[in-house]
C-alpha cells in the first residue's frame, strides 16, 4: 500500500527519496512570518523509513546524501522563492486595486 507523508526536513526527504521514495509536491508556505517548505512524499516503505530515521537508525550513502541534501535544499530554495513571489504579486495587485 502507498503511503504519505509531509515534512519540512531537507535531511529526512533525501534519506527517503534515495530509499525509492517520490517527491510528490513541495510548497512554500508562511508560518510564524517566516517562509518554510511542506514536501509531501509518497512510497511503499515510507512509514518503516520514517521510524528508522527518527529513531535515529538510518543509514546511506555519504556523499549520495550530500549530493540528496543539496538537490532538496535547491528544490525548497525555488519553492520558497516561488511562494514569495506569489505574495509579493497578491500585495501589489490589492495595493493597485485599491488606488483606483
Amino acid at each position: 500500500m502507498v503511503m504519505k507523508i509531509t515534512t519540512s526536513d531537507a535531511w529526512e526527504a533525501a534519506y527517503m527519496i534515495l530509499h525509492g521514495v517520490q517527491l510528490e509536491e513541495i510548497e512554500g508556505m508562511q508560518t510564524n512570518n517566516r517562509i518554510i517548505c511542506r514536501m509531501i512524499l509518497s512510497g511503499e516503505n515510507i512509514t518503516k523509513l520514517q521510524l528508522t530515521y527518527l529513531n535515529g537508525d538510518a543509514e546511506a550513502n555519504v556523499l549520495k546524501m550530500r549530493s540528496m541534501v543539496g538537490q532538496v535544499n535547491a528544490w525548497m530554495y525555488a519553492a520558497k522563492k516561488k511562494f514569495k513571489n506569489q505574495v509579493n504579486q497578491e500585495i501589489t495587485s490589492r495595493a493597485q486595486g485599491g488606488d483606483a
